[in-house]
């Protein structure tokens, strides 16, 4: 049992945040993440993983996300958000309730609420969706308590996220057949890591108390 608790706790090992900037020279951006939330260090060697930032109770959170394998296209448009949303669909992973054209940083995104359910768990999903030249930059917030959009905390972490220095503007023409495939794709496969990790923490905490309990 308590070599059990211990994997455990290395897996869902965790660093203090203090809620100041934190800067990604390596990816051009920074994001601000509340007072007492932490830094979730252990989804940082899997792809496209900027940060994941996390509450005490897990119960919110926030990811940021590069994939650079497809180019966006030079602009947004209802055609490429309506293809990134049918491949949501298709795939399984979240249902948009809304979404709306956004300016981030003067770069014309998507951003859109929506929802995921993992054994049985609805979790809120708040996301933003930024093209540069280089890929697409993606900021989800998720929150197992209630609606992402309703969270301030969320939603100002959300919002805090900019580049440290403009990116060059995108290329006139791309292809954007396979972008929505690929941008979906990573926002779910993220959302499930991070919902797995929520799993893990009640498991951790589950067993230690029944543990303290035998004491």
């Amino acid at each position: 049992m308590r070599r059990l608790i211990s994997i455990l706790a290395i897996f869902v090992a965790v660093h203090d945040s203090i809620g100041q900037e934190r800067e990604f020279p390596a990816h051009n951006c920074a994001i601000t993440p509340p007072p007492n939330w932490q830094t979730v260090t252990n989804f940082l060697s899997q792809p496209g993983v900027v940060a994941v930032f996390g509450n005490r109770q897990r119960t919110r959170l926030v990811f940021v996300a590069f994939d650079n394998r497809h180019k966006p296209p030079r602009h947004l448009d209802e055609r490429f958000i309506s293809q990134f949303e049918r491949e949501s669909e298709d795939a399984g992973k979240e249902k948009r309730l809304w979404g709306r054209f956004i300016e981030v940083d003067g770069i014309k995104s998507y951003e859109r609420l929506g929802y995921a359910t993992l054994r049985g768990k609805r979790t809120s999903t708040l996301t933003r969706a930024v093209p540069t030249t280089t890929g697409f930059y993606i900021v989800n917030g998720m929150r197992l308590d209630g609606d992402a959009s309703e969270a301030n905390e969320i939603v100002e972490c959300v919002e805090s996220f900019r580049f440290i220095k403009p990116p060059p503007p995108v290329a006139k023409s791309r292809s954007v057949d396979s972008a929505p495939y690929r941008i979906s794709n990573l926002i779910g496969r993220l959302t499930v890591l991070v919902l797995f990790l929520i799993v893990v923490v009640a498991i951790v905490k589950r067993v230690s108390s029944r543990k303290n309990q035998g004491a």
